[in-house]
């Protein structure tokens, strides 16, 4: 995650010059992120500088996450619409996830879901974890949800 650079002038000095890895292209030029500290500040900075890397990557991620998730699908209208059938290929399909209430149907009911989703070439894949109990109305079957599932399709 760090990249070091120790050369003759460097060594001479007593410095490292360094590049978090996360930096590197942001700004079009690695040499504007390259920095330089002596060999004790840096052996001293390093569980800091490995610390702000780690939770810069996270809170990246979760933004990328966060901005392919809705939770604008209601219905099953809702849900055609965001995942039209088709090719799972076609650019015009390829959608995120969608946060979707579930009533956990059973029997006929299930079987029902379960061939919408094959029609739409999409799966329930997760259920959020330690979720507050839900108060919608499943997506699939309009009766009382229990808990929110994640749908999206497999590519």
């Amino acid at each position: 995650p760090i990249i070091c650079e120790i050369g003759p002038r460097d060594a001479a000095s007593r410095t490292i010059s360094f590049l978090r890895r996360d930096q590197l292209y942001k700004d079009g030029s690695d040499k504007a992120n390259i920095q330089a500290l002596s060999i004790d500040e840096f052996v001293g900075a390093v569980p800091g500088i490995l610390e702000d890397i780690q939770k810069t990557l996270y809170r990246e991620a979760k933004a990328k996450l966060d901005a392919n998730i809705t939770e604008s699908v209601k219905t099953v209208g809702d849900l055609r619409a965001y995942f039209p059938a088709g090719d799972a290929e076609d650019s015009e399909t390829m959608r995120g996830w969608a946060r979707c209430a579930w009533s956990r149907p059973e029997g006929d009911e299930l079987k029902e879901v379960e061939a919408e989703l094959k029609r739409l070439k999409i799966t329930i894949r997760n259920s959020p974890l330690n979720q507050e109990p839900s108060s919608a109305k499943c997506v699939f079957t309009g009766k009382p949800a229990v808990e929110d599932v994640y749908i999206a399709r497999s590519y």
